[in-house]
């Protein structure tokens, strides 16, 4: 029967610049680790401990290693990973034994190979240059309709986030809808979002945009007024529920997966879109009355944390949040689904 045992990786960079180093392990039916470090020339970092399995049954239980590094400075700066198979490229299969229980293993990486030391063994790899020096590996674009970044991230606790507080908020016919979370993930109704909607939630219940004329001066007061009057995006809400359009969501507990993608996988600006109503990026400039796109402004405090879906995306504004971070170096979990040992 199977045994679980673990060890701890190290990896020295043997590149003559400073190396951002990504290390992948993966072995069914233990899954997938990883570990990141910034290296200087020479120096061995880590450790990243692996799961593995030794005894009877083991034997297809193979153990996949992928590594990617950015190299800056020195002889050879660019990005490099490590080339794998033709069948699982920048995988390379390396099984651990029972000699490597908890041993303290230190694997070597270069610009031309990968060195995979085991202490039962080892294997190697080539290096393939995927390009000139960049820490930023891989970009994602999440498109998330009908959904602003406020709306999303605004109440998530993420730091460097310009957002709203639980003091600001919404007045309608004398009563204040405060800021807050979490948010439903469903309306009860669907909010207006057409582009009249949009003029009143992002200027005041007493907006109005003349045409050819100025955006309205945006002071975010009227997402409250419009949610509890407008029919264009079908019945009113009941009285109780109109301070839902206040919410954001709880978003490591809700949105889970968003909330992963912002703070693990991203490490530059976010920047949503224009405020408008949905397909405004593509098609506002060709909408009737439509000729001078509302100006850029950076939301702070007393601002809207986000609208409900559909006017999301009019909440968003065009401002970025946070800072350029040059430390970010990001890359996609490779996911190979090896079936025999190479």
């Amino acid at each position: 029967m199977a045994t679980q045992h673990s060890a701890n990786v190290y990896i020295t960079n043997n590149t003559d610049g400073t190396a951002y180093i990504k290390l992948f392990h993966r072995s069914d039916p233990d899954g997938i680790q990883n570990g990141s470090w910034t290296a200087s020339p020479g120096a061995t970092v880590g450790p990243m401990t692996v799961r593995f399995e030794t005894g009877w049954g083991s034997y297809g239980i193979l153990d996949w290693w992928s590594v990617i590094i950015a190299v800056e400075g020195g002889s050879a700066p660019g990005t490099y990973q490590n080339s794998g198979t033709a069948v699982f490229p920048h995988w390379k299969e390396c099984q651990l034994q029972s000699g490597d229980v908890d041993q303290k293993l230190t694997f070597g990486v270069s610009t031309v190979d990968f060195s995979i030391n085991l202490a039962s063994g080892g294997c190697t790899d080539g290096m393939t240059r995927l390009g000139g020096f960049s820490k930023i590996t891989n970009v994602f674009v999440l498109m998330l309709e009908n959904h602003s970044f406020d709306n999303i991230f605004g109440q998530s606790g993420i730091p460097q986030i310009t957002h709203a507080s639980p003091a600001d908020g919404n007045t309608y016919q004398d009563v204040t809808y405060h800021v807050g979370s979490p948010a439903p993930t469903s309306m009860p109704t669907d909010p207006g979002h057409e582009f009249l909607d949009v003029v009143e939630q992002l200027g005041g219940v007493h907006a109005g945009y003349p045409h050819g004329g100025p955006y309205p001066a945006i002071n975010l007061s009227g997402f409250a007024a419009n949610y509890a009057t407008t029919k264009s995006g079908g019945p009113t809400p009941a009285s109780a529920d109109i301070g839902k359009i206040m919410l954001g969501f709880d978003t490591s507990n809700q949105l889970p997966v968003s909330y992963q993608l912002a703070t693990e996988t991203t490490g530059s600006r976010r920047c949503p879109g224009r405020p408008g109503p949905t397909g405004s990026s593509s098609t506002a400039p060709r909408r009737p009355g439509w000729t001078t796109a509302p100006p850029p402004r950076r939301w702070g405090s007393g601002s809207f944390p986000g609208s409900a879906s559909p006017t999301r995306t009019a909440a968003s504004s065009t401002r970025c949040h946070g800072p350029v971070s040059p430390g970010a170096f990001t890359t996609m979990t490779p996911t190979p689904t090896p079936t025999t040992r190479e």
